[in-house]
């Protein structure tokens, strides 16, 4: 999961009059440590995820 800075700058690229805070309203939520497989997307490239995905199928 992304730093909560990370995401509030893709809801405003996304969502330029609306729809501020959904990231911060569920970023609490969420805890990582009840998924199997948890991505950065601010640290990871679209294919590098891919490639943790499939391997993480495979096993």
């Amino acid at each position: 999961m992304p730093p909560l800075a990370v995401l509030g700058s893709r809801e405003a690229e996304r969502f330029p009059e609306k729809f501020r805070g959904l990231g911060r309203g569920h970023y609490d939520i969420c805890d990582a440590e009840q998924f199997d497989l948890v991505l950065d997307s601010s640290k990871l490239e679209p294919s590098e995820r891919a490639q943790r995905v499939a391997g993480a199928l495979k096993a």
